[in-house]
């Protein structure tokens, strides 16, 4: 397992990002709601990651992150307007996801996982989540905080009180 860490290939950080998207979904609140379709996603969920727990299968998991995060990242355009650039992103993403072959691939997933034929709740929600952080990997920000200390008159306090009041 070291030497898999050591290394930090895509596969692995790609299966990563799998497994925890998954457990992040047991913790989520949309699948607490008592609703048939909601508990049944969350008891798929629970199969499903405890299934990814085992050693023996870090090969399908890896495989199988590679091909969705290949997908997802395939959505995302390289050249035009930012505008632009997000518009075709979301329509890539939302003709994508509805597709026929990547409904199939999450059922193989799935079939191969726990035996069963997935919940769409729960295979779209966990492919939220794994564009998201596909979004957030293409397009950072910088996080470096500059904070400036400044002092105010007593005229520009009374005008900021102001202006913050009226707001409020």
């Amino acid at each position: 397992m070291a030497a898999i860490m050591a290394d930090c290939d895509s596969s692995y950080v790609a299966a990563k990002l799998l497994i925890e998207t998954v457990k992040d979904v047991l913790k989520d609140e949309t699948f607490l709601l008592g609703s048939a379709p909601a508990t049944k996603a969350r008891e798929m969920c629970c199969k499903v990651s405890e299934w990814m727990t085992l050693p023996q299968n870090s090969s399908p998991i890896k495989s199988f992150a590679d091909k969705i995060l290949s997908k997802l990242r395939s959505c995302i355009p390289s050249k035009g307007t930012p505008k632009n650039r997000r518009e075709k992103m979301w329509i890539a993403f939302h003709k994508m996801r509805l597709s026929e072959s990547f409904k199939e691939l999450w059922a193989s997933f799935f079939h191969a996982a726990i035996q069963v034929k997935p919940v769409s709740l729960l295979f779209q929600h966990i492919t939220d989540k794994l564009f998201e952080a596909v979004i957030k990997e293409e397009y950072k920000v910088a996080t470096k905080s500059v904070s400036i200390a400044v002092s105010l008159t007593s005229e520009e306090a009374n005008a900021l009180r102001y202006v913050a009041g009226y707001v409020c």
